[in-house]
């Protein structure tokens, strides 16, 4: 599996203590909520360069698909929720 974590991120402490401790057993879900959560926005100001147009197919294609979650604000839980969570380009949280 691969495991992407980003650059710098500041969840707060209240994100943080969900986190496992260092060195701690974790077992993953067998059951998810969504099958692909993407959080954060599709466009930006309306720019089609925005995310390199990433953010926009996939809405496009998938956004009514109930088990695809996209946009918005989301805690960890919403992404521990979800089988895959994806994080194109944007312009929020750094580069990716």
């Amino acid at each position: 599996k691969d495991v992407v974590v980003p650059v710098d991120a500041n969840i707060g402490a209240k994100e943080e203590a969900k986190l496992p401790a260092p060195g701690s057993f974790w077992k993953c879900r067998s059951q998810y909520k969504a099958l692909l959560f993407m959080g954060g926005s599709m466009q930006n100001m309306g720019r089609v360069e925005y995310s390199q147009g990433v953010r926009q197919a996939i809405a496009k294609y998938h956004s009514n698909e109930s088990e695809f979650v996209l946009g918005g604000e989301f805690t960890l839980d919403d992404l521990r929720a979800s089988r895959f969570c994806l994080a194109p380009s944007g312009w929020g949280w750094g580069w990716r």
